[in-house]
């Protein structure tokens, strides 16, 4: 789900930047301002979902980070047993582990952080475009 929903970011983000600015007369320098306002709408609503799947992964990351810390005190309970299956001491096993949960969580909010980026940016040459019509300049 998450490549799916990834990809229908960046088509949206596309579709953003893809917008034609036809101020050839006042109807449509109109039409255009309207338009541009309506993307912008778009680009906030969609950056507020990036923000909650952020959000989404951090809470999955940090309820695995529990579920690794009572695994490892069920194991430290029974200290043979816990010998036997990983032949290290806990704090070892419990560093490489989260180490690895630590490192996927980065992969996979990193294109998400770097689509919230690109969002701000078209946010902003969004405004200056929204001045620049209102003015009548472009």
């Amino acid at each position: 789900m998450t490549k799916m929903r990834l990809d229908y970011y960046y088509k949206l983000i596309k579709e953003v930047e893809d917008l034609e600015i036809d101020t050839s007369t006042p109807s449509k320098l109109q039409k255009t301002l309207i338009e541009v306002k309506r993307k912008k709408r778009i680009l906030r609503r969609l950056k507020k979902k990036v923000v909650e799947d952020i959000r989404d992964i951090e809470v999955g990351y940090l309820i695995k980070r529990i579920a690794i810390r009572r695994e490892i005190e069920d194991y430290e309970a029974n200290p043979s047993l816990f010998k036997r299956l990983a032949g290290k001491d806990s704090h070892t096993l419990r560093l490489k582990v989260l180490k690895k949960i630590e490192k996927d969580r980065e992969a996979r909010i990193k294109p998400y952080n770097e689509i919230r980026e690109k969002i701000n940016e078209l946010i902003n040459d969004i405004d200056e475009i929204i001045k620049q019509l209102s003015k009548g300049r472009i």
